[in-house]
């Protein structure tokens, strides 16, 4: 192991917060910050992250889901609705990459 002394809660609750909503719009607007069209830019990454943070809350995840406004608040968001392999997943994926 490279960093035995590292505590893997530590380094799990760093990986949560930034996945969050707040954090993950905050660094879209400042990699939004190097385009031309800066303002186009931030709402495009915007509405991509919650669009992933909805995707991956509506599907099944085992103890697992985003937590949309952390470090305010920790709850998880799970709706449960379909497997990450079923078909809405796939028609989701699908309509990003076109999009």
């Amino acid at each position: 192991m490279l960093a035995p002394n590292i505590d893997v809660l530590d380094v799990r609750l760093f990986a949560t917060v930034q996945a969050s909503l707040l954090f993950s719009v905050i660094l879209a607007f400042a990699c939004s910050r190097f385009s031309k069209r800066a303002t186009h830019v931030f709402l495009v990454l915007a509405f991509g992250v919650l669009l992933h943070l909805l995707i991956d809350a509506c599907q099944i995840k085992w103890g697992n889901g985003p937590r949309f406004f952390a470090p305010f608040d920790w709850t998880i968001a799970n709706f449960g609705l379909f497997w990450p392999e079923q078909l809405p997943s796939h028609l989701m994926t699908g309509i990003g990459a076109l999009y």
